[in-house]
């Protein structure tokens, strides 16, 4: 299968770029995309369809952080089994796992940290009520991409990129601050 995506790439070194990822986050992938769609078969289909869309936007990866490569590749492969998901009702989307240490700062006033949590929390689930359209770049823009290149990578113009991002925000907003 690597070789079919290799030759959906131009350039040798995005040839390498992509052998690259697919080597290291192929088996991370699967599991991810079997987590969420409990069929093995289904999880194939979206990883497939996720690294379809990864050599298309090969040129806009960046890989000189493994974190945040190893980010980009998973957030792919969600969208494509949540898609999968949609299509097929009788599976159920499991929301991802993030523990709490991984948010908060390291603190010793228990007050500002429990505050923290609740705030962690209600974002979380602001988060589970928005749609994929705007999860999705106002993820990769956290994880340091660019505008244009969130563009690239989702297909849609760059002001598409900058709306959805706002509304995300705006929405977030709403849910959290509006209702307390």
């Amino acid at each position: 299968m690597l070789l079919f995506y290799l030759n959906l790439i131009d350039n040798e070194e995005d040839q390498s770029k992509f052998q690259m990822i697919y080597e290291t986050y192929n088996k991370s992938m699967l599991f991810k995309a079997t987590e969420i769609l409990k069929d093995e078969y289904l999880a194939e289909d979206a990883v497939q369809e996720a690294f379809l869309q990864i050599s298309r936007n090969i040129k806009t990866i960046r890989t000189d952080y493994p974190g945040e490569t190893k980010n980009y590749v998973i957030t792919i492969v969600q969208n494509c089994a949540k898609r999968i998901a949609q299509k097929n009702s009788k599976y159920v989307i499991t929301p991802e796992e993030n523990t709490i240490e991984e948010i908060l700062p390291d603190s010793t006033d228990y007050e500002l940290k429990a505050v923290d949590i609740i705030i962690y929390g209600e974002i979380k689930k602001a988060l589970a009520m928005l749609d994929e359209k705007y999860i999705t770049p106002l993820t990769l823009q956290e994880q340091g991409y660019r505008i244009g290149e969130i563009a690239d990578m989702l297909g849609i113009s760059r002001s598409a990129v900058k709306m959805r991002i706002s509304r995300a925000k705006k929405m977030i907003y709403e849910l959290v601050v509006t209702k307390r």
